[in-house]
């Protein structure tokens, strides 16, 4: 890698070989820049400054100390003076006469220095400094605040085993080399404020919790209630703590690793082992106690701490054959040597191979018969059939589950099930194609309706009495109860008898109102519906717009089991008369409606009719039936995903910033999420969620957005959502219509961030139909969301 150096010249304030006794005066800018590699136009530093201690010229003898100090994003530009104004700085507590025991050098970045890919650059500056001042190279420090408290985090991981300490305020991320980093054993200073609204401070818990229990013992954590972004004033003013971490020296164990491979480093589908090869010596390269030497597999095996121990050919050489398991996937993978001396010291030196694998494509898996919203009755005999195919493979067996309970299991064509034990009430059931290696897919979910054996007849039809009705708690005035408050007797005929009809029925525009079948809803069963009008009322009629069941009487479809057969108002060519009339809405009679929840809700149109007096519901109520019950908010669980980011051949899209800071939830209510960063927006782009291996065991019943404060009105949710078995952002996969994100309407503007929810299945949860989720967002995507949330059940 070619990586150009420009020395362009010293602005020295004071001169290089007579210091002033200020510290601000032995303070100088370096205008060395530095290039991304192949491009000496694109400038990623423009050079440092460098503060020298106050004992520095006289002290000719003497190798100093030396902090790396990383700047956070609003410094990146070409000015050292953004550096040197900001008081809480290093720069800039020396421009306030602070002095400190040890060099300071400041790196000016164009752009962002939190980037692992950044480190080339850093250490062609520290290369620098180091071939032109007297460094103490076992006592080099790295320290950075916000985006630079992250690249502080990856200086000191990558060079774990020569870094003297670290230094990370109101950082965030890190993690490439914990483990390395932790067993080193070097002091690391982390701090940050729990109210800080530009990273959220669980980012640094997050971090010493990793640190903690990958073994370090050396860390301090600084967490403050208040304060805000700033967690690095308080730190960098902290002499003591200086002279804590200023007393650590990296002198090295004594134990290196010098050589460390994979054969073959690259895997395809013909490669079942691959052969581990290190070099473990001392600083002068002679023989020294081994006490062992292992190798982390851990991210090929995916098994946590999985450690193998080489076997010794002598000359320190250390061999290792490692047999792969045939689940690798296609990827980038990781192994870290780490080797032990006789004292119990150790280091560490990571190899990296690369698995490239044909990828098994899913099976599909469709019930073909029957269909969603067909209807039995108790103890009769239903059979299933299931289409299964594998493009490249078998099938080695497909499953059928009845409301989440596996039913029956069958490996010949073709698939069919015959099943007599349906229970009474709403019925979900799905199929599992599992091809011959393994991968599953689960079929779409099909609605199946069970009435009770004997229903009563149609002549024992009655009027049934709505527990109550009225306007939705969050809504409009909509006395739905006037159209309730003067109730017929139902006669021989079969028409309800002839009423004064109380108060008129409301008819307010676009509002919602309520009808509460009671605690026995499950019973009833309902086999019309009338509506008495006015008189002289012709003509056509306006019926509701949207009618939804629901577990609750707010105007929010959160359980989106909509009733597109039952409704009021709705008579057509209707003869007008001088008397009052009863009109029939709907004759459910071959096939009663039984309620899918408590409340019945009913949005009015945006021009409603104003004839309407009284409304009547017939049916029946069967015995003593049990509804089938929805997953208990105690069994549900917080689905995190494996993984988030863009998708392939999409724009910069951080997915993973929706899930950055991970809510806590219980009884059903989403709470302690800060907010992390902000969740994408950019128009059109693509991102992905992967649920990873176990993803066909995942039930999703509820989506959440959080919305960060004074986010009113309406929002846009993903134009397109998909089930696929890649990142690609090409939708070749299976179409999602239910899930989706940031779909908040009509929001109330609030100074503090509210949790909305997106997607209730309610006893209809969706069942991943594939590893991956690809969410489009649409072309003017606004920009509120903070954090999603997925709700549902992982067997």
């Amino acid at each position: 890698m070619l990586i150009r150096l420009l020395v362009l010249g010293f602005i020295v304030f004071g001169t290089i070989n007579s210091y002033a006794s200020t510290p601000k005066e032995r303070q100088f800018e370096v205008l060395l820049q530095t290039h991304v590699p192949g491009d000496p136009y694109r400038v990623v530093s423009t050079g440092y400054l460098i503060y020298y201690p106050e004992d520095y010229e006289q002290e000719t003898d003497k190798a100093f100390p030396v902090v790396l100090f990383l700047h956070g994003a609003g410094e990146n530009g070409t000015s050292p003076s953004l550096l040197k104004s900001k008081g809480g700085f290093l720069p800039g507590l020396v421009e306030r006469d602070w002095n400190f025991p040890f060099i300071i050098v400041s790196p000016l970045a164009r752009w962002s220095m939190d980037s692992l890919s950044q480190a080339p650059y850093l250490e062609e500056i520290m290369s620098h400094v180091r071939a032109n001042n007297r460094i103490d190279t076992t006592r080099e420090y790295v320290a950075g605040l916000s985006q630079g408290g992250k690249g502080a985090r990856l200086y000191a991981e990558r060079h774990a085993d020569t870094i003297a300490g670290l230094v990370s305020a109101a950082g965030y991320a890190g993690g490439v080399n914990i483990d390395g980093l932790a067993q080193s054993n070097i002091p690391v200073i982390l701090s940050h404020n729990k109210d800080d609204g530009t990273i959220s401070y669980k980012s640094s818990q997050g971090y010493y919790n990793r640190l903690i229990n990958a073994g370090a013992t050396n860390v301090v954590y600084d967490l403050q209630d208040t304060g805000g972004h700033n967690a690095w004033t308080r730190v960098f003013k902290n002499m003591q703590q200086w002279d804590w971490l200023l007393s650590f020296s990296n002198q090295g164990t004594g134990i290196s690793i010098s050589t460390a491979s994979a054969s073959p480093n690259v895997i395809t589908s013909d490669v079942t082992s691959i052969q581990i090869n290190a070099n473990v010596i001392d600083e002068s390269g002679e023989l020294i106690g081994i006490q062992s030497v292992v190798a982390d597999v851990s991210e090929v095996s995916g098994v946590a701490n999985d450690l193998i121990e080489t076997v010794a050919l002598g000359d320190n050489s250390y061999q290792l054959n490692y047999d792969l398991f045939s689940t690798l996937n296609s990827g980038t993978y990781t192994i870290n040597i780490i080797a032990t001396d006789l004292d119990g010291n150790t280091k560490s030196k990571q190899i990296t191979i690369e698995a490239v694998l044909p990828v098994n494509a899913l099976p599909s898996a469709t019930i073909v018969s029957p269909s969603t919203g067909d209807r039995f009755v108790e103890g009769q005999d239903v059979v299933v059939a299931v289409d299964a195919f594998d493009s490249d493979g078998d099938i080695q067996q497909v499953s059928l589950y009845v409301n989440d309970e596996l039913s029956a299991v069958s490996d010949t064509q073709p698939y069919e099930f015959t099943i007599d034990d349906l229970s009474y009430g709403v019925n979900q059931l799905h199929a599992v194609a599992e091809d011959n290696q393994g991968a599953q897919t689960a079929s779409a979910r099909i609605t199946l309706i069970v009435d009770p054996l004997n229903p009563l007849p149609a002549g024992t039809e009655r009027l049934i009495t709505v527990a109550g009705a009225g306007k939705v708690t969050n809504g409009g005035y909509f006395p739905l109860e006037m159209a309730f408050d003067d109730q017929p007797s139902y006669v021989d005929d079969g028409t309800p008898e002839l009423v004064a009809g109380g108060s008129s029925a409301p008819y307010y525009s676009s509002r919602f109102g309520y009808i509460d079948f009671g605690e026995n809803w499950f019973n009833v069963r309902i086999t019309k519906t009338w509506t008495l009008y006015r008189p002289w009322s012709g003509g056509q009629q306006t019926p509701y717009q949207s009618v939804w069941w629901d577990d609750d009487s707010d105007a929010v479809n959160d359980d989106g089991v909509v009733e597109s057969q039952l409704n009021f108002n709705s008579a057509t060519n209707l003869v007008a008369h001088g008397d009052r009339q009863w009109a029939l809405d709907g004759n459910f009679i071959q096939n009663p409606i039984a309620p899918k929840a408590r409340y019945l809700i009913l949005q009015a149109p945006e021009a409603m009719s104003n004839r309407a007096l009284e409304y009547a519901i017939i049916g029946w109520e069967v015995d003593e039936q049990i509804p089938p019950p929805p997953p208990p908010a105690a069994d549900l669980t917080l689905i995190q995903p494996f993984a988030a980011g863009k998708a392939e051949g999409s724009g910069y899209f951080p997915m993973q910033h929706a899930f950055d800071d991970t809510p806590e939830y219980s009884d059903g209510i989403l709470s302690n999420a800060v907010s992390g960063n902000n969740a994408p927006y950019y128009s059109g782009r693509v991102g992905y969620i992967d649920l990873g291996d176990n993803w066909a065991n995942i039930s999703i019943v509820e989506t959440h957005t959080l919305y960060r404060p004074w986010s009113g009105g309406d929002h846009t949710p993903y134009a397109e959502v998909w089930w696929d078995d890649d990142i690609d952002s090409i939708n070749d996969g299976i179409l999602e219509t239910s899930i989706n994100f940031n779909s908040g309407q009509n929001l109330a503007n609030k100074n503090d961030t509210q949790w909305i929810r997106d997607f209730d299945g309610g006893d209809t949860p969706i069942q991943a139909k594939g590893r991956y989720m690809l969410f489009r967002a649409p072309d003017n995507m606004s920009r509120r969301a903070l954090e999603y949330a997925i709700i549902g059940t992982e067997q």
